[in-house]
């Protein structure tokens, strides 16, 4: 099959574009010609680290406009963004869409509310090609009320009509299904398919000194949230179940590795300071693949705490890792709780405190460690769910 791939950025160090490189280099592995078509937007504006992390590869993109050039050994297709405050707005999209979209057999939109994705929807139904949407938990209420005014006009404008006509729906999770169904989707174009792991990308490279930079002994018993610094992961909710679980008498570390806004981190690092914990929080700030893992491996129990989210890939990392995971039901990860790999609370701080409490006084976290492995090998090895991609584009096709 020839896959035209669409996606805004190509960060590769995020959930979302890090499966778009996994999937499309073990698509070409299996004789699939895939070319992705992104933008050169900074697609972490007002993220002072990530934005100068992404630079790099930005630089490359920007320099090719139009041009095939690989990325992560992975053929790639750059349009100029110059609008980045409306959903990364590239002039060019419709135009280039309409020149190159019949070479392909398939497009697959990856995320949604960006213009070059909305874009190549339309024209691929314009032009009746098959197309599929992985919204990636971009449908859900509580994440639609960020930029919602702008979300409110792509809906009424693409996100209604293209839900019904595109040829498959992508699903990562039980939540986004209903979100499909709920915004009048047929099930029978819904495919669950869910977020990838390949192992290999779960072996340290360079040794670290993270533990050094955090002022904190290897060996030290620590908690750790690993995630983007945003509203919707709930870090408010965690900082004030921790407060109470030092209060009651336990005495452990939290590490909060991520970023985010400026702004909300400052906030974040305030409510820590009201709360008397500053001595017991670390902030880690933007960790490289290699930090990430190393405290992945040596903590006592990874937890997100989200209000809103699907099936995050930042919990697939723990669980690859072998780390015991406590996790909102916002998270949309029944499989936690099938293979009793960690807990499943509810968002609010005596949920997430009650949790904490039971997974580090009575739980047998080795034993969930155990199981935690278990579950990656069976449920979410790239080697596996790669073929329910060739399923989907098939059926989309056909």
């Amino acid at each position: 099959m020839k896959i035209l791939a669409v996606n805004f950025g190509m960060s590769g160090f995020a959930g979302d574009s890090n499966q778009l490189f996994t999937i499309t280099k073990n698509l070409i592995s299996l004789g699939h010609q895939v070319t992705i078509v992104t933008t050169d937007a900074n697609v972490w504006k007002g993220d002072i680290e990530k934005s100068r992390q992404y630079s790099k590869i930005r630089n490359i993109l920007h320099n090719s406009i139009e041009k095939v050039v690989k990325v992560n050994d992975v053929p790639v297709i750059p349009l100029h963004c110059t609008i980045h405050e409306f959903g990364m707005y590239c002039p060019n999209a419709k135009t280039f869409a309409k020149k190159i979209i019949k070479d392909y057999d398939v497009v697959h939109i990856f995320n949604w509310y960006h213009h070059l994705g909305m874009t190549f929807a339309q024209v691929s139904h314009e032009e009746h090609i098959p197309f599929v949407i992985s919204f990636y938990a971009t449908l859900q209420e509580k994440g639609r009320q960020y930029k919602k005014f702008q979300k409110t006009i792509a809906d009424s404008i693409y996100t209604k009509k293209l839900i019904s006509k595109a040829s498959a729906l992508h699903s990562i999770g039980e939540l986004e299904t209903q979100d499909y169904i709920k915004w009048g989707a047929n099930p029978e174009k819904i495919f669950r398919v869910d977020n990838v792991i390949n192992l290999d990308d779960y072996k340290t490279t360079n040794p670290t000194n993270i533990f050094e930079r955090l002022k904190m002994q290897k060996g030290q018993n620590y908690i750790v949230f690993i995630s983007r610094i945003h509203p919707k992961k709930g870090v408010d909710l965690l900082l004030n179940a921790f407060s109470r679980l030092l209060n009651s008498g336990l005495k452990t570390i939290l590490v909060i590795a991520g970023t985010g806004s400026e702004e909300y981190q400052n906030e974040i690092k305030t409510l820590t300071e009201n709360l008397g914990i500053s001595n017991f929080v670390r902030f880690a700030g933007f960790v490289t693949n290699d930090e990430k893992l190393e405290l992945l491996k040596n903590a006592k129990l990874y937890t997100l705490t989200s209000h809103s989210d699907v099936h995050p890939t930042a919990i697939q990392d723990a669980l690859a890792m072998g780390a015991p995971v406590l996790i909102t039901k916002a998270c949309d990860y029944p499989e936690v709780e099938e293979y009793d790999a960690g807990i499943i609370v509810d968002s609010n701080v005596d949920s997430v405190f009650n949790g904490l409490n039971k997974m580090l006084n009575e739980s047998n976290l080795e034993q969930l460690s155990n199981n935690a492995s278990r579950l990656i090998q069976d449920r979410f090895l790239v080697g596996n769910l790669i073929k329910k991609y060739e399923e989907m584009y098939t059926s989309a096709i056909n």
